[in-house]
């Protein structure tokens, strides 16, 4: 992917797990143009049930992730990017990032959803980036450490 062929986006999404693609179809229902790029690497990866999701309570991460991006995928106004983003900055009302391959784009907005893998630095890197939202949501285990489903 060249960013000559698309030099911006309404939205680049930074994680294409659950909530990345979630986010991604929300936006691409709203129209606007985005860019989901993703290592592969699920904070998730080994799970062997996912939870908290209607319809999908108890099945495996990976069948969860890849019906997702099926179904975002059927939107024209989105692409996918298999990538890791290395730097993030915000250049007046833009914001630009790299990727490990040197590839760099460019974004209205942008959303890290790359889930939490407690290494607290990196989330301060993105602050310093020009950041000016950050969630952090936690999934809830304790179901797990009982005798419940």
């Amino acid at each position: 992917m060249q960013q000559a062929e698309n030099p911006l986006y309404d939205v680049i999404i930074v994680g294409g797990s659950f909530s990345g693609l979630s986010a991604a179809l929300g936006v691409a229902r709203a129209m606007f143009k985005v860019l989901v790029i993703d290592s592969g690497e699920r904070c998730n990866k080994n799970v062997i049930e996912a939870h908290n999701f209607l319809t999908h309570d108890g099945a495996a991460p990976a069948d969860v992730a890849a019906k997702a991006r099926a179904e975002v995928s059927k939107y024209k106004n989105v692409e996918f990017l298999n990538g890791r983003v290395v730097s993030a900055a915000k250049k007046g009302m833009i914001f630009e990032v790299i990727t490990e391959a040197k590839e760099k784009f460019t974004a209205r907005k942008l959303l890290f959803t790359t889930g939490l893998k407690d290494k607290i630095h990196q989330f301060l890197v993105w602050l310093n980036a020009g950041v000016e939202v950050l969630f952090i949501v936690p999934s809830v285990t304790g179901m797990n450490c009982v005798d419940n489903p």
